[in-house]
């Protein structure tokens, strides 16, 4: 995980317990604890800001929380097959068919060294990412555009006219990084 982002979930997570820590000590009274904590007005550098705080930090919080909800319900289900009913029969289309179709798409135009396939299905759309390192010769100029509506279009074709998925087909990390490496000695 990168620092980044660690420190945002650091800062959400401080966030929240402030808030919960204020809600305990709200509410000490229903434990029988041994000690008392003041409440939050009572302390000095923060006790005059923390009413407007926790009003309105649990307030962005319960609206992250119903985002959240919505996120959860509305987010599209990852799928492994697609199932195609016709009046002859029942087919299913996997999605490691899908990956060896592309794969043996690939091993035929033999301009991507390593191909490596990844795809993402869903009800309505799915996504082919290709990742590997393009052979250095002149003629790939816009081959990459070209091979990805081609398999577009044979993953289509693939499907059939009656099922409306969209395909989306992508290159990743199709160019070497130029680094240059440095001898130890000289």
């Amino acid at each position: 995980m990168r620092v980044a982002k660690k420190a945002i979930y650091i800062l959400i997570l401080l966030l929240l317990a402030v808030l919960l820590f204020s809600v305990a000590i709200t509410h000490q009274s229903a434990a029988d604890l041994p000690f008392r904590l003041i409440p939050f007005i009572d302390y000095p550098v923060v006790g005059n800001f923390m009413p407007m705080y926790l009003f309105w930090g649990s307030l962005v919080f319960l609206a992250l929380c119903l985002i959240g909800i919505l996120v959860v319900l509305f987010y599209p289900k990852r799928k492994t097959s697609i199932g195609f009913d016709k009046s002859e029969g029942q087919l299913t289309l996997d999605k490691k068919a899908i990956e060896g179709f592309a794969s043996s798409c690939l091993d035929n135009s033999d301009f991507i060294a390593p191909p490596k396939v990844k795809v993402q299905m869903t009800n309505k759309k799915i996504t082919v990412d290709i990742s590997g390192s393009l052979k250095r010769t002149s003629g790939l100029v816009g081959k990459t555009a070209e091979f990805s509506e081609s398999l577009t279009h044979k993953l289509e074709s693939l499907l059939g006219v009656d099922r409306k998925v969209k395909v989306y087909v992508t290159f990743k990390d199709y160019q070497p990084d130029q680094k240059r490496t440095l001898a130890r000695v000289e």
